[in-house]
């Protein structure tokens, strides 16, 4: 089709087209980085929140039960399992033959392993820890 005297053209050029394409690209490079770490810190809340739980079970059948051993029963349906991000392991700590103690550990498997939270862990006393790649200890994970 010919223009006509006047006429607008309609569409875009091929050079527009490139720079809109090269602009959207900038664009999602910039933010992909920090859309991963949002997941990263989204699982690591939701094995937080489930660590969480398990040690408030296992208070409860202490209280019952004057040792952490019977909760390990309990909770090995619960915390001995991978939710696709960590795999939760519980380990009761004997004293005397009486499981007195207690630490919940979370290692993370599958999209988690780049998280720069690697090993989580609460104990009896719920006390919080994190450790990176280097088992050094780190701050600001829960």
């Amino acid at each position: 089709m010919s223009k006509k005297q006047g006429q607008p053209m309609m569409g875009f050029t091929l050079v527009e087209l490139l720079i809109a394409i090269v602009i959207i690209g900038i664009i999602a490079s910039l933010s992909y980085p920090s859309y991963i770490e949002y997941l990263q810190q989204a699982r690591r809340a939701d094995a937080q929140s489930n660590m969480v739980e398990y040690a408030a079970l296992a208070e409860r059948i202490f209280t019952i039960n004057n040792d952490y051993r019977t909760a390990t029963v309990a909770a090995a349906g619960l915390a001995n399992q991978a939710d696709y991000n960590y795999t939760v392991v519980f380990t009761p700590a004997n004293l005397n033959n009486v499981a007195t103690a207690f630490t919940l550990t979370a290692t993370p498997i599958g999209a988690q392993v780049g998280d720069r939270c690697q090993t989580l862990t609460i104990n009896q006393l719920g006390v919080t820890g994190a450790v990176d790649n280097t088992n050094a200890n780190i701050a600001n994970c829960w």
